[in-house]
């Protein structure tokens, strides 16, 4: 609700529907959304998880489940694949792409993560990395397969 009020007044300050001072304006919207962010941050959280308690949500945020397991293995192939898309290593597509092209690509690198995560998570206890990991942690070998 709080939080809600001080969007509020940074939509009339910022359309200009409250007048303010012009050097005024810039620092005081920023400070009003930095507090509104404090108060909605919580609802934002508080609606996820209500929405992944839900049947619908469970069932389809179970499948990146697997890809969570294997979150430093998915990161650092994610970087490794947007390199060769978008650097001289690769097709050097940086700057040339759309946002739509863009959304595209981030949605099938993905989808390509979470299918790969849950054919590797099948066999393995640990993805590749988070193995590794563990060996560096642990200074001693953990199990691979399930």
């Amino acid at each position: 609700m709080i939080g809600g009020l001080f969007l509020l007044l940074y939509g009339l300050l910022d359309y200009g529907l409250l007048t303010l001072h012009p050097l005024l304006k810039p620092s005081l919207l920023s400070g009003i959304n930095y507090i509104a962010s404090i108060f909605i941050f919580p609802a934002y959280v508080s609606l996820i998880i209500l929405g992944a308690q839900s049947g619908f949500w469970k069932k389809v945020l179970t499948p990146v489940a697997e890809a969570g397991k294997m979150a430093l293995t998915n990161y650092l192939s994610q970087t490794l694949i947007c390199v060769i898309i978008f650097y001289g290593v690769g097709f050097g597509l940086y700057g040339k792409v759309s946002v739509a092209a863009g959304i595209l690509i981030t949605l099938a690198i993905f989808l390509a993560q979470v299918a790969w995560s849950n054919a590797w998570m099948q066999k393995f206890k640990y993805g590749p990395m988070e193995w590794f990991w563990r060996l560096l942690t642990y200074k001693k070998r953990h199990p691979f397969l399930k």
